[in-house]
């Protein structure tokens, strides 16, 4: 995107209605909103920060980042400070939602103030969300405001989730959503809603086992396209839904989530971790193994069929090594401690792979 083009953007949107052939109010039926609305907006007034989003996402998704920036840099309404702190900060812009937050606590709104706290503390935070001491501080944070209230909720939610403490997780989710009905800004509760289920997702396979309600909560996410960090969440689990079931799909998957890892340089090590997940699949499908797999010493190991019984006592390939060589060996007593090592971690989904091997070689233990 040009630099003229980021300075103007309702010149560019304009432009863009134009080229489209389409009339405003044509757009503005498309977008679900009232053709005075975008008139508004396109000459200059002040609108709702949602209306915004959906005009920008629908005429350039691929630089909706960029422009949204710019459109913050014009300056924010009050009533849309509390969707442009979580834009920023679902989108990663650290930077930016410190900014907004440090100077728009300053103006005499108390809604904004509080978020504006809020947003600070989670800042400055979120490599913290796990622990005893971000949980006690949220405990003595008031909130008089709906937003911060979710908001506030959403954090122990974190918190529950990190710790392992799914069925607490699951209940204050469903707590969030009752108050979600509250919600009058359209953007926000898509926001919170995204936040839920990047969580339910991982929950509803990894730990409840629940393939379709997983799959359906990853097909949301997709068909909200909220962001590329909820699609990637989207695309690993179905990857991994898929692993005894379909190799074809659960490699489709697992190739669209390293195809949006790559588009962030400083994410070489989850690509790695995903590609290693696609070694494990096509050991597992008797299938050869590709070099661009083979990213580490033990996937190496894999594909040219060599000794795991080095990474017995290794805490990230244990539970693969007996897996595989319990496969091999038709070990029950190797099949029996990978799948305890897989539940130890709470990873139920992945303890299948060795009970159904246990199964199939006729071992009869109720797991």
């Amino acid at each position: 995107m040009t630099s003229t083009i980021a300075k103007d953007l309702r010149t560019h949107l304009r432009n863009s209605i134009e080229m489209s052939k389409e009339s405003q109010k044509q757009v503005a039926t498309k977008l679900g909103i009232s053709s005075s609305y975008l008139s508004k907006f396109l000459n200059g007034k002040d609108v709702s920060f949602w209306i915004v989003h959906k005009i920008i996402n629908y005429f350039d998704k691929e630089n909706e980042i960029e422009l949204i920036l710019n459109y913050f840099k014009e300056g924010i309404s009050s009533k849309n400070v509390p969707a442009a702190l979580e834009y920023c900060y679902s989108k990663q812009l650290y930077d930016y939602t410190s900014v907004i937050a440090r100077e728009y606590k300053s103006k005499r709104n108390p809604k904004s103030q509080e978020l504006c706290t809020l947003y600070s503390l989670m800042i400055e935070s979120r490599f913290t969300f796990e622990r005893n001491a971000f949980i006690d501080n949220l405990r003595f944070f008031k909130t008089t405001f709906l937003e911060t209230e979710i908001m506030v909720k959403v954090l122990q939610v974190y918190y529950y989730y990190l710790n392992g403490l799914y069925d607490l997780t699951i209940y204050n989710i469903e707590q969030i959503n009752d108050l979600l009905f509250q919600v009058s800004d359209p953007f926000l509760k898509m926001a919170y809603s995204a936040r839920l289920d990047e969580i339910q997702v991982n929950i509803y396979l990894k730990q409840k086992t629940e393939l379709i309600q997983s799959r359906k909560i990853a097909n949301r996410i997709l068909d909200r396209n909220f962001s590329i960090a909820h699609d990637i969440t989207a695309y690993h689990i179905l990857g991994l839904s898929y692993f005894l079931e379909s190799y074809e799909q659960s490699i489709a998957y697992y190739l669209k989530c390293i195809d949006l890892y790559s588009k962030f340089p400083d994410r070489q090590a989850e690509i790695i971790e995903n590609k290693e997940e696609i070694a494990f699949l096509q050991k597992y499908w008797n299938k050869r193994i590709n070099v661009e797999f083979a990213v580490s010493d033990f996937t190496m190991l894999l594909k040219h069929d060599g000794d795991l019984s080095e990474f017995y006592q290794d805490d990230r390939y244990n539970k693969y090594a007996l897996l595989f060589d319990g496969i091999k060996e038709l070990s029950s007593e190797k099949l029996l401690l990978s799948h305890h090592y897989f539940s130890k971690s709470k990873d139920y989904f992945r303890a299948s792979f060795p009970k159904n091997e246990l199964n199939r070689i006729g071992f009869r233990y109720t797991l």
